[in-house]
């Protein structure tokens, strides 16, 4: 079975899909149809158009790269590497200026698809003011010789290098997650730090750890999430997971290159 991870049917079926919507719109446009809802739907296919070429060009990134036995991890080892602030102002304005375009301007159409319009722009309206004002914009990652922290400026655990039995790669609404398997759960609440009553955190974090269950393992990661390339992610996790020697090197500011050596690597699939 073909991996979700590479570009695919689907994938393309989308952009062309949209791209024959945008162009059958301005047909219709052209010929008389209302110019609000037309400019409505153009915004709603445009935005699909955009969602469809950057899922291509992602996975056609990956599929290059994964090919490659060398690679540079250009990452600060052991500072923080933030959320993908502007990547998720660009997607919530996007959702945003669709769902005002079909709440103000498609007048024709029924007050039901008026209403969900009306809900996606509160939906990306409520993005844009989480990354601004919350503390969801000042979630990290941090490659540390003891192991991967996650964070926030609030808290943050540490993923040791030692407690990673295994991880897998699942693809999540066209987005790949890595889900990592601890030989002892117990070690992400004793490693976790923060302002206040640890014990919330930990309560938290138990929460986190149950939820990804469902994914069959306890912690996950979405490297989309901090703009950071797939590949160069998992050959990171790889590395350190297997080489306690090369742990050292995250002490330094000096760029990462990793030279696979034969072994296991992560398994990619869907969601169970």
């Amino acid at each position: 079975m073909r991996s979700p991870l590479l570009p695919g049917f689907r994938d393309w079926l989308l952009l062309i899909g949209c791209t024959a919507f945008i162009g059958l719109t301005l047909f219709v446009w052209a010929d008389g149809a209302s110019t609000g809802m037309s400019i409505a739907s153009l915004a709603c296919w445009g935005l699909g158009v955009c969602v469809a070429v950057w899922q291509l060009v992602e996975k056609y990134r990956f599929q290059a790269r994964a090919q490659s036995t060398v690679l540079t991890i250009a990452a600060p080892p052991s500072e923080p590497i933030f959320i993908a602030r502007m990547r998720y102002y660009l997607l919530g304005g996007g959702v945003a200026v669709v769902g005002a375009a079909f709440m103000v301007l498609a007048n024709e159409v029924p007050l039901l698809i008026r209403l969900l319009g009306c809900g996606i722009c509160v939906a990306g309206t409520i993005l844009v003011l989480l990354l601004t004002f919350s503390s969801f914009g000042t979630q990290y990652i941090a490659f540390e010789p003891e192991g991967l922290r996650i964070g926030d400026c609030r808290w943050s655990f540490l993923l040791g290098w030692d407690n990673v039995a295994e991880f897998r790669i699942l693809s999540i609404s066209g987005n790949s997650l890595v889900v990592f398997r601890l030989a002892d759960p117990s070690l992400l609440l004793a490693s976790v730090e923060g302002r206040g009553d640890l014990a919330a955190w930990q309560r938290k974090l138990t929460k986190r750890i149950n939820s990804t269950r469902s994914y069959r393992g306890d912690v996950s990661v979405l490297p989309f999430m901090y703009g950071v390339d797939l590949t160069y992610f998992i050959r990171a996790i790889e590395r350190y997971t297997r080489d306690p020697a090369a742990r050292s090197e995250l002490e330094s500011r000096a760029a990462i290159s990793t030279e696979m050596a034969p072994g296991p690597r992560a398994s990619v699939g869907r969601p169970a």
